[in-house]
C-alpha cells in the first residue's frame, strides 16, 4: 500500500516514497528478493527504477518501505529529476516486486506482483502531492 509521497524537507530536492506491506499469513513468511519503484506522470515523464534490499517479512507483521525515488538536481543529470516543475498531473507509483513464501526450510514458487498506486502531483511544490486511499492502488500477479 502506498503510504507517503513527499518531498525530503531538508535537502527539498528528492522525492521520495513510503510503502507499507502486510504479511497476513500466521505461519509462513514472505521473502520480498526484488522490488523495484518508479513514478510515472502523466504521460509526459517516468523516473528511473529504483531496486530496494531484499528482506523477510515474519507472520503477521506489517513492513514499511522508504525510497528516494528522484532527485531534482542541475548538475546536468536529467535521469530520476522531475524536469516538469510546473503543472498538476496524475501519475503512478510503480512497484514490480518479486517474492516467495517460506515455511520452515521450505521455500515455495516465487511470484511477481506489479502494483500501481494513482497520484495527483502538483509538480510546483510535490509536497503537496494527493495520495488517494490505498484500495485504489491496482495489483497484478504474474508466475
Amino acid at each position: 500500500m502506498l503510504e507517503d509521497l513527499y518531498v525530503d524537507p531538508l535537502s527539498n530536492t528528492s522525492v521520495i516514497v513510503k510503502l507499507s506491506s502486510t504479511n497476513p499469513s500466521s505461519e509462513s513468511s514472505v521473502y520480498y528478493r526484488e522490488i523495484s519503484l518508479h513514478v510515472l506522470v502523466g504521460e509526459k515523464f517516468e523516473t528511473e527504477s529504483v531496486f530496494l534490499q531484499s528482506r523477510r517479512q515474519e507472520p503477521r507483521t506489517v513492513r514499511l518501505w522508504t525510497a528516494v525515488i528522484a532527485n531534482n538536481n542541475d548538475n546536468g543529470k536529467p535521469t530520476g529529476a522531475f524536469l516538469v516543475r510546473h503543472g498538476m498531473y496524475y501519475g503512478h507509483v510503480i512497484a514490480d516486486i518479486v517474492f516467495q513464501w517460506k515455511s520452515g526450510i521450505f521455500s515455495f514458487k516465487e511470484f511477481g506482483l506489479h502494483v500501481r498506486c494513482p497520484v495527483l502531483l502538483r509538480l510546483e511544490d510535490l509536497s503537496s502531492a494527493t495520495i488517494r486511499a490505498g484500495s485504489t492502488c491496482s495489483q497484478h500477479f504474474h508466475l
